[in-house]
């Protein structure tokens, strides 16, 4: 079997798109039965939006690695900072350059796999499988348009809306399957397509070779929360920090933010105003090595959205690594991740940004740490064995061995 995928996230990229594919790819370049694995995806550059050493911005680079080959195309560069506008030309950019490389490719398909969003990387993957005659999969890691409604409040009758509608459900009529990587985002896929599947976000065990569990640590060192992520608009992580203020004189407490976007600058403000530099600190990005052992290290894993409807079928795939570092989880995201995470008994949820609940959350945890902690032990197998790397990436193999 031959697998080519679109996405427009792909290592050294920082975060969770890049890493869902990247996890996968790892997985099935193990398979006796894949011959070849083709990733098509941007010169690393996200999120920062400046291009990674030792890369550069114009040149297209194939990188071959046993059945693995990459292929890096130059576009205009765009970083989770930048405009929408200015983000959506490099994602087309991008659709139009990726075109070129089917004389490149040397094998010829048997499936394509599309990870969306930008939904504009659709375009390249419609006309690869209609050109090649061969299935399309489309996964979905967030609705568009639905998320520029909820999220960016733009009106639903605005003309850049209707035109992602009417090719998004062009889209979902042309795939093959539909992949939801939430339960919830399953459910509303089906409202428009019975082929369905939903493949979520992994654990993958083998983060943890290099590195031994440390557990609790000693109660004399400082009480750690971690964040690892994005820092943008829909984090609203300025609303933690700003909860710190009211933390300003502990020193047995601190928050740890692993991570950069478009919020980043917000955050270091709220953190000199209000004199945080000793509870709140700012990393920047970080290689995922570093940020498992980051995590190891802290007690805490932090979950942060924007209260809204759509963040109900969000399920943020740093969880994932927060549970393989066996932290309780602190989170403002309810709904489905709400549910998770109150089934284990393994956090605390709030439904608000207030921030006198989230420090009062922030002392519940704390408080009652060992309790968490000990059900997180209780139910670690269980979980693993649910959301296993490797057995998803197995289900996705199967699902197009049926469909080819």
């Amino acid at each position: 079997m031959n697998i080519a995928i679109l996405s427009f996230y792909y290592p050294p990229d920082i975060g969770a798109a890049a890493n869902r594919i990247s996890g996968f790819v790892e997985k099935w370049k193990e398979k006796d039965n894949i011959n070849n694995i083709i990733v098509i995806t941007t010169v690393p550059h996200y999120p920062s939006g400046r291009i990674r050493a030792p890369y550069h911005a114009n040149k297209l680079y194939i990188e071959k690695k046993g059945r693995l080959t990459v292929y890096r195309v130059p576009t205009l560069l765009a970083g989770a900072k930048d405009s929408i506008s200015k983000r959506l030309l490099g994602q087309i950019v991008f659709a139009v350059k990726a075109l070129k490389l089917v004389p490149l490719l040397g094998v010829k398909p048997d499936v394509i796999i599309i990870s969306s969003p930008p939904l504009a990387i659709a375009l390249p993957g419609l006309i690869l499988a209609y050109k090649f005659k061969v299935p399309l999969i489309t996964e979905i890691r967030d609705l568009w348009p639905e998320s520029l409604i909820e999220i960016k409040k733009i009106y639903k009758l605005h003309p850049v809306v209707i035109f992602a509608s009417l090719f998004a459900r062009f889209l979902y009529k042309k795939s093959r399957v539909l992949v939801g990587v939430t339960q919830g985002i399953t459910k509303r896929l089906r409202e428009y397509k019975s082929e369905v599947m939903w493949i979520p976000n992994g654990i993958d065990l083998k983060l943890l070779k290099n590195y031994k569990e440390e557990g609790i640590l000693p109660h004399n060192k400082v009480f750690t929360i971690i964040y690892t992520g994005l820092i943008g608009y829909m984090q609203e992580l300025e609303r933690v920090v700003e909860a710190f203020r009211l933390l300003k004189n502990r020193k047995d407490i601190q928050l740890l933010i692993v991570g950069s976007g478009s919020k980043e600058k917000v955050i270091r403000e709220i953190i000199r105003r209000y004199g945080l530099e000793t509870q709140v600190k700012l990393l920047g990005e970080k290689p995922r090595a570093e940020v498992i052992r980051l995590i190891q290290k802290s007690h805490v894993g932090l979950v942060s959205l924007q209260n809204i409807r759509l963040f109900k079928d969000a399920f943020p795939s740093k969880v994932f690594d927060y549970i393989l570092c066996k932290k309780p989880i602190l989170s403002t995201v309810g709904g489905e991740l709400e549910e998770f995470i109150r089934e284990y008994g393994i956090g605390i949820v709030i439904d608000s940004q207030n921030v006198r609940e989230i420090i009062k959350a922030v002392n519940e945890i704390q408080r009652n740490y060992n309790f968490y902690k000990k059900n997180l032990d209780a139910n670690y197998d269980s979980i693993v064995e649910s959301r296993n790397l490797q057995s998803l990436a197995d289900e996705y193999i199967e699902v197009m061995g049926d469909i080819i």
